[in-house]
């Protein structure tokens, strides 16, 4: 259930005093926005680059044509999104956003293409384990990507023994939705969510961490690297579908942050969510 209540409190978000990703200040690292036209790089139809709001620079880009995802003013009932072919397309930040000595929330608006199709929406991550990494997306149920039923929205991030936090719950949609991650490494109380159109659909506790988390891989949208730790992806997870917003925050977010952060897609996204 979303945390507000939709008449009420609408003005909080398209009146005077509007709430947006920037106001968790200090505690956003990242912010992609495909309604923010000026914020995407065209080449032709195709997007060589997708800039970060948040003011940390941590802008996605692909120079490869071929990889570029598609953008579309109105793919999404009439709002702009980018399509990611399943196939090819993917972008990179560089290494950048470690998970350090902090924990992490990530909230996305993505819509899968298919329902038998996994893809990784965002991550820091390879094929394979790895203190550090984490990546948010759908996989095929089972622990291996491929095609196939039924497949799962997943949190995975691997702690400093790097212990593999997995996080899954049954997803085979193609409806527009927000799907989140939140890790917190709290020693007393560390655990791994998975948040599904406002809704903890699935957590896996585990006893934290204080070590420093810090990965060479590269952070990126719409697949993750090979084992190698290079390109070309791992063929399985290409996102096929569309991402249209990626907030990240190096933190487990207050409850009444990460409903405002909900509330806020929730409302801009309305009439596909």
């Amino acid at each position: 259930m979303w945390p507000l209540t939709r008449h009420r409190d609408r003005r909080r978000f398209f009146g005077a005093g509007v709430w947006t990703p920037a106001d968790l200040g200090a505690s956003l690292a990242l912010w992609l926005d495909a309604d923010d036209a000026s914020t995407i790089t065209l080449n032709g139809s195709t997007v060589s680059q997708w800039a970060d709001k948040s003011g940390n620079s941590r802008n996605f880009s692909q120079a490869t044509a071929s990889a570029q995802p598609t953008y579309s003013a109105t793919v999404l009932g009439g709002k702009p999104a980018l399509t990611f072919d399943g196939t090819a397309d993917f972008m990179s930040a560089g290494d950048t956003l470690d998970v350090g000595t902090t924990s992490l929330t990530i909230m996305t608006v993505v819509k899968y293409a298919t329902n038998n199709q996994s893809g990784i929406i965002v991550g820091k991550s390879l094929l394979g384990a790895g203190a550090g990494r984490y990546s948010l997306g759908r996989f095929l149920s089972g622990g291996s990507f491929g095609t196939g039923s039924p497949f799962n929205s997943f949190l995975v991030a691997w702690d400093a023994s790097a212990g593999n936090l997995f996080t899954t719950v049954a997803d085979s949609s193609t409806s527009t939705k927000i799907i989140g991650g939140e890790w917190s490494r709290a020693v007393s109380n560390g655990y791994d969510k998975v948040w599904d159109n406002g809704t903890n659909t699935a957590t896996l506790t585990y006893a934290g961490d204080t070590n420093t988390l810090n990965s060479t891989n590269e952070l990126w949208i719409g697949a993750y690297q090979n084992v190698s730790g290079t390109t070309p992806p791992v063929a399985s997870s290409y996102m096929n579908g569309q991402i249209a917003e990626v907030v990240i925050a190096p933190s487990a977010l207050s409850t009444t942050d990460r409903q405002k952060l909900e509330g806020y897609l929730a409302w801009k996204w309305s009439g596909w969510i």
